[in-house]
């Protein structure tokens, strides 16, 4: 084995990260460049460090390790004020060769020399050193083949007195670690730039770019195991009011896999964009921002299989997923001038895959952090987030409930703004993000599971101090980001977070970003379709001695049409509304107080459309905020469903709920009891029961003809809400029945199954009943007694033939929290004449033209408690209740 020189020192290094076990008890080898003389009185620059090389690499299991030497330092003395420092030593490690004996298990690392230190005005620091790493192994026998490789820069060295920094060395590899086997293979191959050289007086140094490429075309190994990773190097830091700041590296890490054979197929690919360089004196006459940006971050992934095995990921490791991520850079901290501070790196994070049998993968891309503020100027922006993946599948694998599998997550994450700490100043707003999702299933298996996930959040505001401003929340709005295709169980979710607003000491909060989901589906396809749309509005921003903020909106809209005869359909919507800032303050009296911001609005609407014979028809929909909205609707065009149930849910207070349920007969010999409709109108509450009704129906029981139940549902209003306390809270809500034929001869009827009052704050109750756009019933009720009295019998409708369509609302007025009233109840149908217990009748009152369709104004309905922790709503998956 050859070696320019070896090190006297045997260091013992490990780089066992996705490496199979050594085969062979090796010690590791390290080959040292010499560092660079220092300057002295008759040559003041510092000498260049000398080259590390290794040329050969035949010993599988030993760790291999080439250091270049470092750069020395400028000779100064107090007559000498100059110099430059010396550059780093390059450090490299190349082979190529065929391993026939054993398992190979092979790392190597090289790793520049550092720059040396420069003096005086003219002068620069010396470039950090250049590594190069190749090796390239063929595996002859059927053993394991386990290869790493990592390459580092070396760090630019520091100016001092005028002098400029050096540059960090940028690191690149392109299929620098490459092997072929015919067993199981397991590549890694990571690239780190050097960080720039800071700098007192001068230009500090740039940090290296970082690239780490790989393209693979498989042909014989029986599975692979691929990663690349790109880590940038920082900007240097400008110690001084006449110094400048380095630029951040950028990072690119990208794998290409072509692949016929592999039983197994996993990647990982992971990008980070290095921060900018820090504006460290803190003065206050300047006018310039000396700090710089976060530098940006790509990653990539193609996977491309051919043959009836290939591409898969392993069913039964830990994390059975393809991964892919980038990173932006943080921004440097400002520490003087007027100007703004500057934005965090951006981050993109790409995946295109197929797979025969099973495959999953989670794309995530974050931008970076904005840069904080110091001085006078305002905070930095988030850095811009984008993350996209698409996912093919061929004659996917059935789902097994232990394993993740057959699916596709991708996310993106705003960057956070930067603070602000000078009075008029304000903080940054959170930086935008952008994601969608597709995944497909082609082949003749139809009982597989395969789902997408979209979760994409707007960044928070950066925080304001000594009167500051906060800065805005970023808002995030997804618009049909996710999709599929399959004609097994196919499950969707699409949420949207906006940012957190950016809080303030002394000044105004940042403003709250909204969140906005519209997701629709017309599927003819699947057999079981689940479908997610979730939205959450931004967290208000708190103020201390300032103006607090009301929390972001939420709009979630989800529909899905379904054509395929059998299929079950289930539809979530849910739009939790930011909550409301805190403020805090003080008077001369040391008396303290708080108040809290309003959250803002919501609206939640889901609609779920099946054709016939349907298993279950499901639609859930919920807003929760101090004014909310909720609709939900389910259809079925057909008599032959399980289930068909609609369940809306929300609102504080000034809220909008409504239920409907539709069932459009498509057979002439349509019975009701095919049909089981629910619609229901709910709140939720952990209250004391302080009176039950008892059932308002149980009379029907004993009637000369039996019954049949062709509707039910729930109605009421539960107050949690503070403002209560001091003023009366309305609550309205209504669902919408729409009937198929109900049979010649009979009469239709409604009437209380059940009801719960909680509390002692009610105040009135108003009630309609309106069918086929004619009021049937309308009136208030100012005590419980008198609206019990009313329903002691159930209300005729009269003789219904052919289909028709009842509205039902109710709107409660209530004083006081821990106050409420819920009521169930059921529509029946009977052969006219045939009941013989108490009835009351209602007559047909039509409603002028332009009247609206529900008598009673819609609105909010049940209570979510309220949460006043300030963080950030964290994410979960949104799943059917």
């Amino acid at each position: 084995m050859k070696y320019l020189q070896l090190s006297s020192s045997v260091i013992a290094l490990s780089f066992g990260l996705l490496l199979a076990p050594s085969t062979a008890s090796l010690a590791a080898t390290t080959v040292s460049g010499a560092a660079g003389d220092a300057g002295i009185s008759t040559a003041t620059n510092g000498g260049d460090g000398q080259d590390a090389n290794i040329t050969e690499l035949p010993l599988s299991g030993s760790p291999y390790t080439a250091i270049g030497g470092a750069g020395g330092d400028a000779y100064t003395d107090e007559e000498t004020l100059f110099g430059s420092g010396g550059n780093g030593g390059a450090a490299s490690a190349q082979d190529h060769f065929t391993h026939e004996g054993s398992e190979t298990v092979l790392s190597v690392t090289t790793i520049g020399g550092n720059g040396g230190q420069a003096f005086g005005i003219n002068e620069i620091g010396g470039a950090g050193g250049v590594a190069t790493t190749f090796f390239d192994v063929t595996q002859t026998n059927l053993l394991p083949l386990s290869l790493s490789g990592y390459q580092i820069g070396g760090d630019g060295g520091d100016g001092f007195l005028g002098a400029a920094g050096g540059n960090g060395a940028s690191s690149m590899m392109l299929n620098a670690v490459m092997g072929t086997a015919t067993a199981d293979e397991d590549l890694y191959q990571e690239a780190t730039g050097g960080h720039g050289g800071s700098s007192a007086g001068g230009l500090a140094g740039s940090g290296g770019d970082a690239r780490s490429i790989l393209t693979l075309d498989n042909k014989t190994a029986s599975s692979l195991i691929v990663s690349s990773i790109a880590n940038a190097g920082s900007g240097g830091d400008a110690m001084d009011a006449a110094a400048v700041a380095g630029s951040a590296g950028d990072a690119v890490s990208s794998i290409s896999i072509t692949d016929t054979v592999a039983s197994s197929v996993r990647a990982l690919v992971r990008a980070v964009g290095g921060d900018g360089g820090d504006d460290e004196f803190l003065g206050e006459d300047e006018f310039f921002v000396g700090a710089t940006k976060g530098g940006d971050a790509h990653a990539e992934l193609m996977i491309q299989t051919f043959g009836t095995s290939a591409g898969r990921t392993s069913l039964y490791e830990p994390y059975p997923f393809n991964v892919v991520s980038a990173f932006g850079g943080g921004a440097g901290t400002s520490s003087d001038g007027f100007g703004a501070a500057m934005d965090g790196g951006a981050a993109t994070a790409l995946y295109t895959g197929s797979a025969y049998g099973l495959s999953a993968a989670r794309v995530t891309a974050e931008g970076g952090a904005g840069g904080d503020h110091l001085g006078f100027g305002d905070g930095g922006t988030g850095g811009f987030a984008e993350a996209h993946g698409d996912l093919t599948l061929y004659d996917p694998t059935p789902q097994d409930s232990f394993f993740v599998q057959n699916e596709l997550i991708v996310q993106a994450f705003g960057g956070s703004g930067g603070d602000a700490y000078a009075e008029g100043a304000k903080a940054g707003n959170g930086g935008e993000s952008l994601a969608t999702a597709v995944i497909s299933a082609v082949g003749s298996v139809t009982d597989h599971h395969i789902s997408a996930s979209v979760y994409q959040a707007g960044g928070s505001g950066g925080n304001g101090y000594y009167g500051a401003d906060g800065g805005d929340g970023a808002d995030s709005v997804l618009d049909n980001a996710v999709s599929g295709t399959t004609s097994g169980v196919l499950t969707l979710v699409q949420t949207a977070q906006g940012g957190a607003a950016g809080a303030s000491e002394g000044g105004t909060a940042g403003v709250a970003g909204n969140a906005l989901v519209t997701l629709s589906v017309a599927d003819m396809y699947a057999s079981e379709l689940n479908v997610y749309g979730e939205a959450i509005g931004g967290l208000g921003g708190d103020a201390d001695l300032g103006v607090a903020t009301v929390g972001g909106q939420a709009l979630s809209d989800v529909s899905v049409i379904s054509t395929r005869l059998g299929a079950t359909v289930r539809v979530s919507s849910n739009a939790p509304a930011g909550y409301g800032g805190m403020s805090y303050s003080s008077d001369s009296d040391d008396d303290e107080s708080y108040f809290f911001e309003r959250s803002g609005t919501s609206h939640a609407s889901a609609s779920a459309t099946g054709a016939g014979f349907q298993n279950v028809i499901e639609a859930y929909a919920v807003a929760s905020g101090d004014t909310g909205q909720s609709e939900a609707s389910s259809t079925v065009t057909d008599l032959n469903a399980n289930k068909l149930i609609t369940k809306a849910s929300g609102g504080l207070a000034d809220s909008t709920l409504s239920a409907s349920t539709l069932a459009v007969a498509g057979l002439s010999s349509y019975q009701s009891a095919a049909l089981s409709n629910m619609g229901h109108v709910s709140s939720i509450g952990n209250l004391t029961v302080s009176a039950q009704t008892p059932s308002k129906l149980s009379q029907l029981g004993t009637a000369s003809a039996d019954f049949t139940v062709v509707g039910d549902g729930g109605m009421g209003a539960a107050n949690n809400e503070e403002s209560a306390q001091f003023e009366p809270v309305t609550y309205s809500m209504s669902a919408d029945y729409s009937f198929a034929d109900l049979g010649m001869g009979n009469d239709l009827l409604f009437g209380l199954t059940d009801s719960t009052l909680y509390g002692t704050g009610f105040q009135s109750l108003s009630f309609s009943l309106t069918q086929d756009n004619s009021l049937l019933y309308s009136n208030t009720f100012a005590s419980m007694d008198d609206w019990n009295a009313f329903f002691e019998s159930p209300l005729s409708l009269g003789s219904v033939d052919g289909a028709t369509r009842v509205q039902v609302a109710m709107s409660e007025v209530l004083l006081g929290i821990d106050n409420g009233y819920l009521v169930d109840f059921a529509f029946v149908t009977a052969p006219s004449g045939t009941i013989t217990g108490a009835v009351t009748s209602v007559s047909n009152v039509p409603l002028p033209a332009a009247a609206p369709l529900f008598v009673i104004a819609l609105g909010g309905l049940g209570f979510w408690g309220r949460c006043r922790n300030k963080r950030e709503m964290p994410y979960t998956n949104p799943s059917m209740n």
